[in-house]
């Protein structure tokens, strides 16, 4: 062999102990590393992976206990409520068994008695179904107008529970209603009502007052009182009218009322018929406003018999008291008038 062809195969050995599966050191080395970080990058995927489910778990955990925070803190309000109910309803009921202690025993032993007592016996049951439920007595009272609506049409009878629990609220709501009336309102010439001597025209600065006050403050009291009739009752002093006067009332009254006619057409003879075209006069003025279209305005005369302070006169003033010549504005309901019966 020579020496050319040992060199040869010296190298040809030296280059066989440097290849590993056909590939050399320095490319076994990169595919080492490649395969290191493709097993890295497969681990940090599958660490972030469960660093992005605890994150969603943490959230919905937030969530979660916001919306139970949110109810706990609604139930706490409910429940505050439901307590200021049911006390008031007991301190209701606690009144209404004061009230039955105190009749006299006469009356509780009295023929009828039987039936008043199975109403209020029924009401106070009702009282403790609807403190049952939270509802208070406003509330309850509500439901009345539904329930009469539901009646008519024939979807309820009167025996149904939801007829028997609206006719005891409404019973209950009448009977312990204060008995409450609007302010009667005084308009006398002493507080600067002035109409044209013995006659029943108004001054312009009374129409004013009229229109830009009083009928605010009726309206006003209609609204809050629940009220339906307005009375308007004209008041005199004692001085006679002039004598050989006619009086032109019994023909020209239903006239102004309607409007054919003005007030100051009107001829009183006497302070009754004085006292009444004042009230015409000015309820011809009430009736005009559209603030007012909702209530009844009735005139009527007290003439010279009734003093303020609602006293019959005794006859003894004789001569110019302002204080008498006056309209009176009362406001009452139309249904106070008419609930009784004869019997």
């Amino acid at each position: 062999m020579t020496a050319a062809q040992s060199s040869i195969s010296s190298e040809r050995k030296g280059y066989g102990r440097g290849l590993i599966l056909g590939l050399t050191m320095a490319e076994t080395f990169l595919l080492l590393v490649f395969c290191l970080l493709l097993v890295a990058a497969a681990a940090l995927a599958s660490e972030r992976k469960a660093t992005d489910d605890v994150k969603a778990a943490l959230s919905s955990l937030q969530n979660d206990l916001e919306t139970a925070q949110r109810a706990i803190a609604a139930a706490n309000t409910e429940r505050q409520l439901l307590e200021t109910k049911l006390r008031q309803l007991v301190e209701a009921n606690a009144r209404l068994e004061q009230t039955l202690a105190s009749l006299p025993p006469e009356i509780v032993a009295a023929n009828g008695i039987d039936d008043d007592w199975q109403e209020l016996t029924l009401a106070k049951d009702l009282a403790t179904a609807v403190q049952a439920v939270g509802l208070t007595h406003p509330e309850a009272m509500k439901l009345v107008s539904s329930l009469k609506v539901l009646k008519e049409r024939g979807y309820i009878d009167n025996n149904a529970p939801e007829v028997l629990l609206a006719a005891a609220l409404a019973k209950g709501d009448e009977e312990t209603r204060p008995h409450e009336w609007p302010p009667i309102i005084n308009l006398s010439e002493a507080g600067g009502y002035y109409f044209a001597v013995g006659s029943a025209e108004l001054t312009s600065e009374f129409r004013r007052q009229l229109s830009e006050d009083v009928i605010t403050r009726i309206a006003s009291y209609l609204a809050e009182y629940q009220v339906d009739i307005v009375e308007v009752i004209g008041h005199t002093d004692e001085q006679n009218l002039a004598e050989g006067r006619t009086s032109n009332l019994d023909r020209e009254v239903a006239g102004v009322l309607v409007g054919q006619t003005a007030a100051t057409g009107l001829r009183p003879a006497d302070n009754a018929g004085l006292g009444l075209a004042r009230s015409i006069a000015v309820t011809q003025l009430l009736k005009n406003d559209p603030r007012l279209a909702s209530a009844t305005v009735l005139p009527l005369s007290g003439a010279q018999l009734i003093v303020p302070g609602d006293h019959l006169s005794d006859g003894a003033q004789a001569g110019d008291v302002r204080e008498r010549r006056r309209i009176e504005i009362r406001i009452r309901r139309r249904s106070d008038q008419v609930s009784g019966t004869s019997q």
